[in-house]
């Protein structure tokens, strides 16, 4: 990672922190969070949007998911990450299409 994508997305996962605590969400002792609250956490409207994806494949590699029972966990760092490397996507595209 870069020094400024490893900055936002320290600064994302503070911000995440916050959030679930704010909500009352709870946070594994290791970072994770469950798959209905890391939809909210990486911007899905639909509540059901991450569990659709990793039913079908289509979960992005940077989701770090584990399977806890009948539930899934997602590490909160790596929602921090996606989102961030979302936004510099994000620019990429804005740039290339400048161009």
């Amino acid at each position: 990672m870069t020094a400024d994508l490893d900055e936002r997305v320290t600064r994302r996962l503070s911000t995440l922190r916050a959030w679930c605590r704010k909500e009352g969400i709870d946070v594994t002792p290791g970072g994770e969070i469950s798959e209905e609250a890391a939809t909210r956490a990486v911007g899905y409207r639909g509540t059901e949007a991450l569990a659709v994806q990793r039913a079908e494949g289509r979960l992005s590699p940077l989701l770090r998911v584990r399977r806890l029972g009948r539930s899934y966990l997602y590490d909160l760092a790596s929602c921090a990450l996606f989102v961030e490397t979302g936004y510099d996507a994000m620019i990429d595209e804005n740039v290339t299409r400048r161009d």
